[in-house]
Parts: C-alpha cells; sequence; structure tokens
C-alpha cells in the first residue's frame, strides 16, 4: 500500500463511511445466476459505488489516474494499493 500523503475533508469522509456502512448492509441478492456470478448482485454493486465515490474524490484533490481504484485508510488518507 501507497500512501499518497492526501486526506479526504471530513464531510467527504463521513460521506465514504456512510456509504460502506450502506453497503455492508446490502444484501447479497442477484436477479438471474448470471448477474450472481457476473458480480451484479445488490451488495457487490454498492461495494463498486463506494469503491467509485472514493477514487473520484481522489482525483478530485488533484491525484493522478491509477489502474483499479485509490482507497482510503481510517484516518482519511487516500492510498493505492
Amino acid at each position: 500500500m501507497d500512501n499518497t500523503g492526501v486526506k479526504a475533508t471530513p464531510e467527504e469522509l463521513k460521506e465514504l463511511r456512510e456509504m460502506a456502512e450502506q453497503a455492508s448492509r446490502t444484501p447479497v441478492i442477484a436477479m438471474s445466476s448470471a448477474d450472481a456470478l457476473g458480480g451484479r448482485d445488490w451488495a457487490t454493486m454498492a461495494w463498486k459505488r463506494c469503491q467509485e465515490r472514493c477514487h473520484a474524490i481522489a482525483l478530485a484533490h488533484g491525484l493522478p489516474e491509477i489502474e483499479g481504484f485509490y482507497g482510503l485508510t481510517n484516518d482519511g488518507e487516500f492510498v493505492r494499493t
């Protein structure tokens, strides 16, 4: 894991924590076997939205585009994995 030295604002951190909490409570329900096998169940899609939002916030803070997604430490610092 590579630390970036860039931190989310308290408001952004709150938003992302709320999204993660919601994703953790989202059931793993898929409308078909193909959806389940393709990662299109509700829980996986909720976590993906959380990842995408975190990445978008990191980019808005001036971090460069990377392959994959930026993550976030408990104290709000963006990291690359």
